[in-house]
C-alpha cells in the first residue's frame, strides 16, 4: 500500500517539475521569439510599429486564453461529466403480464412436447 502511494507521488512530483520545465523553455522561447520579431518588424518599418504588432499579438493571445477559461469556468461539473440516463423500467402490470404470458407459453410448449 505505502508502496503504491509512494509510487504515485513521485509520478506527480516527476509531472509537475517537467510541466515548470516546460513552461520556463516555453518562456525562454517566447523571449526569442519576441526579440527575433522585434528586429524582423524594425528592420521592415520603425520601432513603434513594430511594438504596436508584437504587443497585439501578445494581448490577441491572452485575450483567447482568458476566453477559454471563461468557457472552461462557466461549465458546471454536470455538464462536462452528464449523468446517464437509465433506462425506464417497465411499469408492474407490463412485467407481470410478460410473466404471465412467457409462464403460459412454457406450459403449452411443455404439453405439446409431451406426448399423453
Amino acid at each position: 500500500m505505502l508502496g503504491r502511494v509512494q509510487h504515485k507521488a513521485e509520478r506527480k512530483a516527476r509531472q509537475v517539475g517537467l510541466g515548470i520545465a516546460g513552461w520556463i523553455l516555453g518562456a525562454v522561447g517566447a523571449g526569442f521569439l519576441t526579440a527575433a520579431a522585434w528586429m524582423t518588424i524594425v528592420a521592415m518599418a520603425d520601432a513603434q510599429f513594430a511594438a504596436i504588432v508584437i504587443g497585439c499579438a501578445y494581448v490577441g493571445a491572452g485575450a483567447l486564453v482568458l476566453l477559454r477559461a471563461h468557457v472552461i469556468g462557466a461549465q458546471s461539473y454536470e455538464d462536462a461529466h452528464p449523468v446517464p440516463t437509465p433506462h425506464p423500467q417497465p411499469t408492474p402490470d407490463l412485467t407481470g403480464a410478460f410473466m404471465n404470458g412467457f409462464s403460459q407459453g412454457t406450459r403449452v410448449a411443455t404439453r405439446n412436447s409431451h406426448p399423453h
